[in-house]
Formats: C-alpha cells, sequence, structure tokens
C-alpha cells in the first residue's frame, strides 16, 4: 500500500510541475524573445489556439497531431535559435533537454517512429505466430498463454513509443516510458520462465 501511495505521490508531482528551462538552447535569449515575440503575435490566450487574423499558417499534418499554438512557436523559435547559435560558430543547442528534429508529416522523430513501428510489426507477427501454433500437451498451453501476454505487453509498449515518437507530450513521454518498463520486467520475466 505504501508503494502505491508513493508511486502515486511521484506520478502526481510528476504530471503537475511546471515546464523547466533544462537546455542552452532554451535558456537564450534569442530563444526567448522569439518565443514570446511569436506567441503575442499568433497564439490566444491559452497558448492553445491561433488568432484569427495570424499570417503564420499551421500545415496540415501539424493540425492532425494536434499541435497547439504555443508547440508551433516553440518549434519555429527552436530553428532561429540554432541559426543564431551556428552562424556564431557554435554547436547545435538542445531544447528542453532534447535534440532538435526536424519535423516531417507532422511528425517530430519520423525516425524513430517508423523505427518502432517496425518493432511493432515484428512482435505482432510473432502474437500472429502464437496464435496459429497447436499444442497438443496440457502441459506446455501456460506457456504459450504466457508468451501471448508477453507480445501484447510489448505490442503495447511499441504503440506508445511510436506515438511518443510522432508527438511528444508529458503524458505520451509518461506512457512511453512507463510502457517500456513493462516490457523489460516482462523481460526479465520472460527469461527467468525460459
Amino acid at each position: 500500500m505504501k508503494l502505491f501511495i508513493s508511486l502515486a505521490i511521484a506520478l502526481f508531482l510528476c504530471e503537475h510541475s511546471s515546464l523547466v528551462s533544462c537546455s542552452i538552447g532554451d535558456r537564450s535569449m534569442v530563444y526567448r524573445n522569439c518565443l514570446n515575440r511569436f506567441e503575442r503575435e499568433n497564439c490566444t490566450d491559452n497558448g492553445v489556439l491561433f488568432k484569427s487574423n495570424t499570417q503564420y499558417k499551421q500545415d496540415y499534418w501539424s493540425k492532425v497531431l494536434q499541435w497547439s499554438c504555443r508547440d508551433e512557436c516553440r518549434y519555429q523559435c527552436m530553428w532561429v535559435t540554432v541559426d543564431v547559435f551556428h552562424n556564431n560558430g557554435d554547436d547545435t543547442p538542445k531544447f528542453h533537454g532534447k535534440w532538435p528534429f526536424i519535423r516531417m508529416f507532422g511528425m517530430q522523430e519520423p525516425a524513430s517512429a517508423f523505427a518502432s513501428i517496425l518493432n511493432l510489426a515484428a512482435n505482432a507477427y510473432m502474437f500472429k505466430q502464437l496464435q496459429q501454433l497447436r499444442i497438443s500437451k496440457a502441459n506446455l498451453k501456460p506457456f504459450v498463454i504466457f508468451w501471448k501476454m508477453f507480445a501484447m505487453v510489448c505490442m503495447n509498449a511499441w504503440v506508445w513509443s511510436t506515438i511518443f515518437h510522432m508527438r511528444d507530450t508529458d503524458f505520451t513521454e509518461f506512457m512511453d516510458y512507463a510502457c517500456a518498463l513493462s516490457m523489460v520486467m516482462g523481460l526479465l520475466v520472460a527469461a527467468i520462465v525460459r
């Protein structure tokens, strides 16, 4: 019970903590000034929606993946800041603890999302093979059930990994890491069972 309460408190604190400036890119004045100007010119007060008179036009895929106005501001200003760093002869900075990636079709990390899809496909194939497996000995059926459950845990983890790499939010990051942990724990149990 104490463990459950501790986990609930930790989850609550993580979910309700404010964003912190943790990298040189998002601490730079270039980024902060750009962000303030871009949000003031383009975003409504809550930062979610674009003003009706804004000059900035969001692309179709970013709308589909629900990039808010504030998210767009952070993305656009990230690249303005990267250009300034490069023009000054500095290395590419990190922003909010992460390296900048070029979005494709609204996805933040398209290569990672594609790799996660491939891993999902491999695990789905394993699950399909287990579904088609015919076991005649009754004592082996629990093992097949275990491996099916393991495949489902892995598929769930790769689904959340794909979602996280397509669209990084606090929730998708938490789900990606929590499901990855469940897969690692499943691997530990699978190693013991094997």
